[in-house]
């Protein structure tokens, strides 16, 4: 786990850097159709749009937010309370905007009145959502040599027919990602991406002293396990999750495109 989260920092400091968290990365690839320059910052899947008009019901999976304090030496520690706040912060943020935009069923996922069986699978298949959500990161939204445009055209990922398991009859589930880092002098904007480097020799991500928020989230079909749509937001050290303020505003950034509209 502690390594896979090193990975998933590594990459979101990576496309910081470039600044493709914002900047749709298909501008670096020339070959690609003109009418592409348009596409917007969300990924979504090529049957998209066939797959809304099934969907009635939706279960939010337990947001998997990481809070840490990054120290003036940037030593990088998670702290508990922090990535508690978040959290809730968080499903509030997410429970706002699917009551004002959904004209269907919304369930949140609790692990409460599930069996153990269960609670393993939620944790194999979030596991699974950090692996696809890096591949994701990397190969449509990251360097241009890294980029890959026909993973944004053809948009194809999947976590598998084993979220059957979560379904409960739902249509469709949501998953989330995110991470925060604290600075212990307090939260400063971010004035360069110059101020950040990357240590490629050994694999650690340097955090600027502001530094960094960065949220994903999925819609993923119950039936096959397929994405329908993703987004991914972030910011340079402007926003604190553990802000109940901050946190709605940063995740309208993140439901924005959203394709089930207000009602």
């Amino acid at each position: 786990m502690a390594v896979r989260n090193k990975i998933w920092g590594f990459l979101l400091v990576s496309i910081i850097i470039t600044g493709c968290a914002t900047t749709p990365p298909f501008r670096a690839h020339p070959q690609v159709d003109k009418k592409m320059r348009t596409t917007p910052p969300f990924r979504a899947h090529p049957q998209l749009d066939g797959k809304l008009r099934t969907i009635k019901k939706i279960i939010v999976m337990p947001p998997k937010v990481d809070v840490y304090q990054i120290t003036a030496g940037g030593v990088k520690e998670k702290i508990d309370q922090w990535t508690t706040e978040a959290q809730e912060n968080i499903m509030a943020a997410i429970e706002n905007q699917l009551t004002e935009r959904l004209g269907c069923v919304v369930q949140f996922f609790s692990d409460l009145s599930r069996s153990e069986e269960v609670v393993a699978d939620l944790e194999n298949i979030q596991a699974l959502f950090d692996a696809v959500n890096a591949s994701i990161l990397v190969h449509t939204y990251g360097p241009p040599d890294q980029v890959f445009p026909e993973k944004i055209t053809n948009f194809d990922y999947s976590l598998g027919l084993e979220v059957n398991a979560l379904a409960e009859q739902a249509d469709a589930l949501l998953f989330v990602r995110g991470v925060d880092h604290i600075s212990t002098g307090g939260r400063k904007t971010l004035q360069t991406i110059g101020s950040v480097f990357l240590s490629v020799l050994s694999g650690v991500a340097v955090i600027p002293q502001g530094g960094f928020t960065a949220v994903s989230i999925a819609l993923v079909d119950a039936d096959t396990g397929s994405l329908l749509w993703y987004s991914f937001n972030s910011s340079g050290g402007r926003d604190d999750l553990r802000d109940r303020g901050d946190a709605s505003g940063f995740m309208r950034g993140v439901f924005k495109g959203f394709p089930i509209q207000f009602q």
